[in-house]
């Protein structure tokens, strides 16, 4: 499976990512530090992947 993100600029195919959960893990991501967005909609980190995904993120800014 190959999933197609953009991340901070760039496009990576990533192979083998089922689950966003997956995703976060192969690039070393923590979980809760990006938003995860598929066609406009948040994804939660158990949500499945298809291959032909263009995955996007957003970082999580919390202030207090």
């Amino acid at each position: 499976m190959n999933v197609l993100l953009t991340l901070e600029g760039r496009e990576v195919v990533v192979e083998r990512a089922k689950r966003v959960s997956d995703l976060l893990t192969q690039l070393s991501i923590t979980e809760g530090t990006v938003l995860v967005i598929r066609e406009g909609r948040l994804l939660t980190d158990d949500e499945r992947l298809s291959r032909n995904d263009e995955i996007g993120f957003r970082s999580v800014l919390s202030g207090g």
